[in-house]
């Protein structure tokens, strides 16, 4: 047998045992099968690409307050450039008291993520139930962001982070 039939049955070999493991609940294995969510994603960004890679990198570690804030910031990322899409007309027209935010950057720096939900529920991006959720996911990566006694483990960051993947690809098919 030559070396190089080797590593492919070795390769093959560690493939077949991935996705084998990966199936178990416990089993950092299963960031393998989110990966490949976001490799799927076509309408993602370089920084919410980079967002979610480092998110994934946490999560395999044991990090995971710190993989809850980097998916929860590529998700805000997406609905945010959503949000402005359109040169921030929409979102002018029913916040006139925002049409001092002339830039995404100034838009990030003055108006809290509780009240951009809200707005991409009044422009009828998001639903109500949906808007409900999101809030909640946002109350959760503010007990990771700062003391807390919050304690995610392995599975709870996970679906985190897979629900923020399905979010994002969710927004990529809305517009305002």
């Amino acid at each position: 047998m030559e070396i190089a039939d080797l590593i492919a049955q070795v390769e093959a070999f560690r493939a077949d045992a991935a996705e084998i493991l990966g199936e178990c609940e416990s089993s950092p294995l299963r960031v393998t099968s989110v990966e490949d969510s976001v490799r799927r994603l076509n309408n993602l960004t370089l920084a919410q690409d980079e967002m979610l890679r480092q998110s994934l990198f946490c999560t395999a570690r044991g990090y995971y307050r710190s993989a809850l804030v980097s998916a929860w910031a590529a998700f805000m990322d997406a609905l945010e450039a959503l949000l402005v899409s359109d040169g921030l007309v929409k979102l002018h027209g029913a916040y006139p008291a925002w049409t001092t935010h002339k830039t995404l950057e100034d838009l990030r720096d003055n108006v809290s993520e509780y009240q951009l939900i809200e707005a991409a529920r009044k422009l009828g991006v998001i639903k109500k139930g949906e808007m409900k959720i999101l809030h909640g996911g946002l109350a959760k990566r503010n007990k990771c962001a700062h003391p807390s006694e919050l304690n995610p483990q392995f599975n709870d960051t996970l679906g985190f982070v897979t629900e923020m993947i399905d979010w994002i690809d969710r927004l990529g098919s809305r517009s305002l």
